[in-house]
């Protein structure tokens, strides 16, 4: 399976799984890395899921409007709107630095 693919009917209800598993580590301080997620997942499902297909998974869910975040030590439910906030923050200033990566990457094929 393509790691681009959208989710599969299955994975909808390991995403389901997923979001239950979040619900219990609030806040960036109870941050519970991926490869534990995928784990989890892979343990319950008898499967192997890859932190490709946990981040599809998230950003499923997060489309689902819940109010998940990541951080260098893996993902959380946030437990208030400043911790979404500062999240959103963090997306923004990432979007930015790649749209500045990406310019220059251009910019260096034009120059050949």
């Amino acid at each position: 399976m393509s790691q681009l693919e959208p989710l599969s009917q299955e994975e909808k209800k390991w995403a389901t799984l997923l979001n239950d598993m979040l619900i219990n580590y609030v806040g960036k301080e109870n941050s519970i890395p991926s490869s534990q997620l995928a784990n989890n997942i892979g343990e319950r499902f008898n499967t192997t899921v890859t932190g490709a297909r946990i981040r599809k998974m998230i950003a499923y869910l997060r489309f689902e409007k819940k109010p998940i975040c990541a951080s260098n030590k893996g993902y959380y439910w946030a437990k208030d709107n400043k911790e979404l906030e500062d999240y959103a923050q963090s997306l923004r200033d990432r979007l930015l630095s790649t749209r500045q990566t990406l310019l220059s990457i251009i910019e260096t094929i034009k120059n050949g």
